[in-house]
């Protein structure tokens, strides 16, 4: 009986001997990786390749590879930038374009990958077309802007509005007479006015975005028309640029608020006056 104890009192202490020589598999593992055998090699940089330099807006770029130990640096060529890290990102990073008063054609964002062993990538490099861009404030789109409305390239209506304040950072174009200010080569064609307390009247309100030079036409129930009566909706977007002030609007007009049925649909651009 003693010795079958003091066997197994042997056998516990050589495996546990045997147990703390032997290296974890993930620590093993780690210790025989290789660093400087790695080939590093970018295969894609997600980000915009036509964007407004408008000095106030940054833009994101993210890099398709993640390998873990690399570090990335960027640079850009061809036009001033501001570049900055994205917290909890290292693969992401912000590119403010300096403003310009002119387009700027193939700007180079350029990323290379180094790993731990400190083996650099080839150059990725992503080819961009910066729009010329000059801020403008809030109430400078406020006045009367003249317009040319076209449908399929073709012009139905040209003519003046005044955009005023809609509130809550929105522009409003309102319907003159019941004939509002998009779409009115439709009205005028049939007859029909908008009934009044019946969503906008035939307003429009636009959203600016003052940093991106974006313009959203949110989706809003744009009224009630006589004889009918006749439900409206509209929608689209746009830009804006303040180098000559003028406003591009694309949208068209839904049957109901799913949006997906535009049955005619509108450019129109704006110039300031």
């Amino acid at each position: 009986m003693k010795k079958s104890i003091f066997f197994t009192i042997v056998i516990l202490a050589v495996v546990s001997m045997l147990n703390s020589c032997t290296t974890p598999p993930m620590e093993a593992a780690q210790e025989s990786y290789d660093y400087d055998a790695i080939i590093p090699k970018i295969f894609a940089v997600d980000g915009p390749t036509q964007t407004a330099a408008s000095g106030l807006a940054p833009v994101r770029y993210v890099t398709s590879t993640r390998r873990g130990g690399s570090t990335l640096t960027w640079t850009v060529t061809g036009h001033g930038a501001t570049i900055t890290a994205v917290e909890g990102d290292a693969f992401a990073i912000d590119i403010l374009f300096d403003q310009s008063d002119v387009d700027v054609d193939d700007v180079q964002v350029t990323c290379v990958e180094t790993t731990m062993g400190g083996v650099s990538s080839d150059p990725f490099v992503v080819l961009v077309d910066l729009k010329k861009f000059k801020p403008m404030s809030f109430d400078q789109f406020l006045g009367d802007w003249s317009f040319v409305e076209t449908v399929d390239g073709e012009e139905v209506a040209t003519g003046t509005v005044t955009i005023t304040d809609g509130g809550g950072g929105t522009l409003k174009l309102p319907a003159v007479d019941g004939i509002p200010t998009l779409m009115s080569h439709i009205f005028l064609g049939w007859g029909e006015s908008f009934q009044a307390g019946h969503g906008n009247d035939g307003a429009v309100y636009i959203t600016p975005n003052l940093a991106s030079g974006a313009v959203a036409i949110n989706g809003q129930y744009w009224g009630q028309t006589l004889p009918g009566p006749y439900d409206y909706w509209i929608h689209g977007d746009g830009n804006w640029e303040g180098i000559n002030q003028t406003m591009t609007l694309s949208y068209g007009i839904d049957w109901d608020d799913s949006y997906s049925d535009s049955w005619t649909a509108s450019v129109m651009v704006l110039t300031k006056l």
